[in-house]
């Protein structure tokens, strides 16, 4: 299991009951497209999180999505 681990560092961050609104993208010079900020909603209130490196999205047979965004400086 990842979480275990690394439930201590200082760059991890796990929040529970988010909904995701929108993954914000953009096209770099190459041509390849990346994800730029997420969106999400939180106990009621918006949120955008700045990516800097990667976003990986994941959904499971219940519909269920996860997002990791790695890391958070």
């Amino acid at each position: 299991m990842y979480y275990e681990p690394h439930a201590s560092r200082d760059n991890l961050v796990v929040l529970t009951s988010v909904h995701v609104t929108r993954i914000l993208l953009s096209k770099v010079v190459s041509g390849e497209v990346t994800a730029e900020s997420i969106c999400f909603l939180h106990d009621g209130n918006e949120y955008r999180a700045f990516v800097k490196n990667e976003v990986i999205v994941s959904a499971g047979y219940t519909s269920l999505i996860y997002l990791v965004i790695w890391p958070r400086r």
